[in-house]
């Protein structure tokens, strides 16, 4: 049998914590046993349970832990939970988290996760699937053929199936399913949960339905790939067959992708609506495979609505208005049916919207505003949608430009280097977002790699283009506030003169000794804009700044 190994959340580089308490015993029915030392040992509560140490169920059995601040955990009959050494990850610099792990062998498991103190996760383990959540309730099943069920009362849990790969959400009332013939596949899990005995009671017994209904859903799952591949090729007969025999419509084929992503991506209109009807949700992520030449067609793993939006042929002018009106009513549908698709992230954190302002898609862009989408937020590079906005792409920029106005937080946030919106503006060279947007910004602002703005109109800066002279300066004489901008120093000690200086940008260098530059300011290494000059051979700006008394 192959093992999928899954893991919920992200894991960081980490070192155990050895010898220390991990779980207590609260309550144990039947035939408890632990393996400690080479030995299998009776239990009893109060009991401590330690690292290492592996706990045994017996046939109309049970046990339940509590660990941390008030956290549970039900054992089931006929289950082995071995306790993993304590784990202390590093997150940020001063920051180091705690995690406990647990190895579910085979049985069933109910965590409870309560009042989690700060610093603590945790991760559950069986031999194709881990789980870590915070704040939640949820079910683990797993059997000896290795089919791993996983159903969430509360919370959400976060799937992940190798440390480096794409991780999708799983939220209240679904389940996951795992084996050797299925990836991974969602469902709504509303009747299954009824099922469960969730309860932290003496009463060890789940429905008696349970298990035979888990086995039922694996067992219709094992066709998943098959699925998918009719709708690839939009069989519509053979779809609806696959759907009436329980298979999982949100479920992942071994290439990550789900139905619903595939019938986005071709623009089949009927079959996306086929498919949402019948539970799959436009919230949860899909990559797209190209079987021909057996490579990824998107980098990302995202949404149907990322997909939908980012794959709208902007080449073909008639293609495009073809199936813009079909594009607007799947986005609709996609709204209507879970809001959350409004501000999903992909992989690299971008929002639908980001990538219709990018892209071009305006009236989706208006469409995800007019529902509400989150205009402050930022992508992974700490990019919100004024980075991601090229007005030569719009007919309706004014549209944009006056919306945007109205939320003036969207100029004071940077990036993860530390720029505005229009800084990005002008190294990109899009000089009608920075005349639009310039007075909305602080002038002051001094970027990571210690670019102010000043510097960037005048190409002082390896991150702009100084050609055009003629368009910069223009730019500069409107755009000049007082003598602050001209003679603000960045944390290098740099001044736009010391900057200009350095990049030998001699007609840059002229206007500022013109508008008030201070001639007489050092950088932090010492040196001054004429020694700068002078090393570079710089004779016309020397020149001047020695008969303007520069040392």
């Amino acid at each position: 049998m192959r093992l999928i190994p899954i893991i919920i959340f992200l894991f960081f580089s980490s070192t155990p914590l050895f010898g220390q308490n991990v779980a207590k015993i609260y309550y144990l029915k039947g035939d408890v046993k632990k393996f400690s030392n080479n030995q299998h040992q009776k239990l009893m509560a109060g009991v401590y349970l330690n690292e290492g140490e592996v706990l045994n169920t017996g046939a109309k059995s049970l046990v339940i832990l509590t660990y941390g601040s008030g956290s549970k955990l039900k054992l089931g009959e006929n289950s082995s939970l071995t306790i993993k050494p304590i784990v202390a990850k590093q997150v940020n610099a001063g920051i180091t988290q705690k995690v406990k792990h647990f190895f579910l062998e085979k049985g069933d498991v109910i965590f409870n996760i309560k009042n989690k103190s700060d610093g603590e996760q945790l991760r559950l383990h069986t031999k194709s699937v881990a789980v870590g959540v915070r704040g939640t309730v949820f079910f683990v099943h797993e059997t000896e053929a290795g089919q791993v069920t996983t159903i969430v009362l509360e919370g959400k849990t976060a799937i992940q199936r190798h440390k480096n790969e794409h991780i999708f959400e799983v939220p209240e009332g679904h389940g996951t399913l795992h084996s050797d013939k299925i990836h991974s596949a969602k469902f709504k899990a509303e009747t299954h949960a009824g099922l469960v005995n969730w309860n932290f009671d003496g009463d060890l017994h789940h429905d008696s339905r349970l298990f035979e209904e888990l086995g039922k859903k694996h067992k219709s799952n094992h066709k998943l790939d098959e699925f998918i591949e009719n709708v690839r090729n939009v069989n519509m007969q053979e779809v609806y067959t696959h759907i009436t025999n329980g298979v999982s419509v949100d479920g992942h084929n071994k290439n990550l992708e789900t139905g619903l992503g595939l019938a986005t991506y071709y623009f089949e209109k009927n079959l996306v609506e086929i498919l949402v009807k019948n539970g799959a949700d436009p919230a949860h992520p899909s990559r797209l495979y190209n079987n021909t030449k057996k490579d990824f067609i998107n980098i990302h793993f995202e949404t149907p609505m990322h997909i939908l939006v980012r794959n709208l042929p902007a080449a073909n002018v008639k293609l495009r208005t073809l199936k813009m009106q079909a594009l607007e009513q799947i986005a609709q549908l996609f709204i209507l049916t879970n809001k959350e698709v409004l501000n999903a992230r992909n992989k690299s954190g971008e929002t639908p919207i980001m990538l219709a302002l990018r892209g071009g898609t305006n009236k989706i862009a208006q469409l995800l505003l007019n529902n509400g989408a989150n205009v402050l937020a930022q992508d992974n590079a700490g990019q919100n949608l004024m980075f991601k906005l090229d007005p030569t792409r719009f007919k309706e920029f004014q549209y944009f430009q006056i919306f945007f106005t109205l939320n003036q937080k969207l100029f004071k946030q940077v990036d993860n280097e530390g720029r505005t919106s229009s800084h990005f503006a002008l190294q990109k060279g899009w000089w009608k977002v920075f005349s639009n947007f310039a007075q909305w910004t602080d002038p002051y602002l001094i970027s990571k790699k210690g670019d102010t703005l000043l510097m960037l109109v005048l190409g002082a800066s390896a991150q702009a283009d100084a050609s055009d002279w003629s368009v910069r300066e223009g730019y500069a004489n409107r755009y000049i506030r007082d003598l602050k901008m001209i003679n603000l120093q960045n944390q290098f000690g740099e001044t736009a003169l010391i900057r200009a200086a350095k990049m030998k940008l001699t007609r840059a260098g002229i206007w500022l000794i013109k508008n008030g530059a201070v001639l007489s300011a050092r950088d932090n290494q010492g040196k001054s804009a004429l020694s700068i000059a002078i090393k570079n051979k710089n004779i016309e700006l020397s020149n001047l700044l020695k008969a303007r008394g520069a040392k």
